[in-house]
């Protein structure tokens, strides 16, 4: 694939793939001295960084969304985040590669979005529903597969149904 294709399509890719070559130049001796290939090298990946650390980013929403839902399911507010998620996974489509979706880190994104879910739901006050997601959902290890998140079909009330089907020990009935 022609690298100004590849930076197009997966911006992630191209950015590994320009950083190495450019590390790679670093060690020539017939190019200018004050030309810092390192540096330029470190930005590119840095650019790809940022890029996974969105995709990231709209990953841990949808999930502190849905870990809310779960908390409480008759809430006023499951439709507010139902929409929230929604519009997360519209930015979350636009920025998704496949070199980024085998980058990311679901297992910390779970985490983090629990911490989330948790201090929203302990900001008002919801002891039970945090109680309820703390003795319910895993801890460790993200129940929803990656693929459930980010695909064209996604569909919120459907992950909050089998969120839902955790019993009290954290597996799945």
């Amino acid at each position: 694939m022609p690298e100004a294709t590849l930076h197009d399509t997966d911006i992630y890719a191209w950015s590994e793939r320009q950083a190495a070559a450019l590390r790679r130049l670093a060690g020539r001796t017939d190019l200018p001295v004050d030309l810092d290939l390192l540096t330029v090298a470190e930005e590119i990946e840095d650019l790809g960084v940022s890029q996974l650390n969105a995709v990231e980013s709209y990953i841990r929403l949808i999930l502190s969304h849905l870990v809310l839902a779960f908390s409480d399911s008759r809430s006023d507010a499951i439709r507010h985040w139902a929409a929230k998620a929604a519009t997360w996974h519209s930015e979350l489509e636009q920025r998704l590669t496949p070199a980024i979706l085998g980058k990311v880190r679901l297992n910390r994104v779970w985490q983090s979005a629990l911490r989330e879910a948790d201090g929203k739901l302990k900001a008002y006050s919801r002891t039970k529903a945090r109680e309820r997601v703390r003795r319910a959902l895993p801890q460790e290890g993200c129940p929803i597969p990656l693929q459930d998140l980010c695909s064209v079909g996604f569909d919120f009330e459907d992950i909050v149904r089998r969120l839902s089907a955790f019993g009290h020990d954290g597996d799945q009935t």
